[in-house]
């Protein structure tokens, strides 16, 4: 992976713009294989768009994707490379967020509106007036929906952006990579619109300071966190962290 600094101006740029998540999964394909230069996954994106047929209802979108090879089961467990859209065009194997986004971008390149619904544990979507499983290329009636969740409200492109770097966090930390999760917190707090995301961050980048044995980091971590969080069990969670860190002589990773 590139570099995290390199990459916080162009995914708050993405994040800005109203429909910008093929922008934000284009900026993370080159974040996570930064030998591919942003304007080549841009292309190869737009060549695939450029295959797509005249549909006009989610039904033929759907089936335009699973005769591309879409909608197979993924080999393996899950990698990075299944978060990276040019990996995910090659391999027609990606998580449901990225393929999502693939989805969303073919149905606004046919002229339908689309956009992500965040469900717990599984990225949805909309197409006009349908709710897509982007993983099995499905439409998904309401009784197969078990949490309430409001499918008529938007997924805001940043909460997009979080999801996805989140997915490449779980991945560093599962191989034991905390400072590769680190600097994922840093981008993501770079691009928090809120609150409430930032201060879970917070407290978040206090574990993992913990977990480098960076005490004094961790401590200033977890007060960040108390002094912004607008959950008061949260908050006074990282207050007793705080307060049970003792701070010495040391060098601070």
């Amino acid at each position: 992976m590139s570099d995290p600094k390199d990459i916080t101006s162009a995914l708050r740029t993405a994040c800005e713009q109203p429909q910008g998540e093929l922008d934000v999964g284009i900026v993370l394909s080159h974040f996570i294989d930064p030998r591919r230069p942003v304007h080549e996954i841009r292309l190869r994106i737009e060549a695939f768009m450029g295959e797509l047929p005249t549909v006009t209802r989610t039904e033929q979108l759907l089936t335009w994707f699973q005769e591309s090879g879409f909608g197979r089961e993924r080999r393996g467990s899950v990698a990075a490379k299944h978060s990276d859209l040019f990996a995910v065009l090659e391999s027609r194997e990606g998580i449901p967020i990225s393929q999502a986004l693939l989805l969303m971008g073919a149905a606004r390149h046919s002229g339908m509106q689309s956009f992500g619904i965040n469900y717990p544990g599984h990225f949805l979507i909309k197409v006009g007036d349908d709710v897509v499983d982007p993983l099995s290329l499905s439409i998904l009636k309401p009784d197969d929906l078990s949490e309430t969740v409001d499918l008529n409200n938007p997924t805001p492109v940043s909460m997009i952006a979080l999801r996805m770097l989140n997915n490449l966090k779980a991945l560093g930390l599962q191989s034991g990579d905390f400072s590769d999760a680190l600097d994922i917190i840093d981008v993501q707090l770079a691009i928090s619109m809120d609150a409430e995301s930032s201060s879970s961050l917070h407290f978040e980048r206090g574990e993992l300071w913990l977990e480098l044995g960076a005490i004094g980091a961790a401590r200033s971590a977890f007060i960040m966190c108390a002094e912004t969080c607008p959950y008061p069990a949260l908050a006074e969670r990282a207050r007793k962290r705080a307060g049970g860190l003792q701070v010495d002589d040391q060098t601070l990773h």
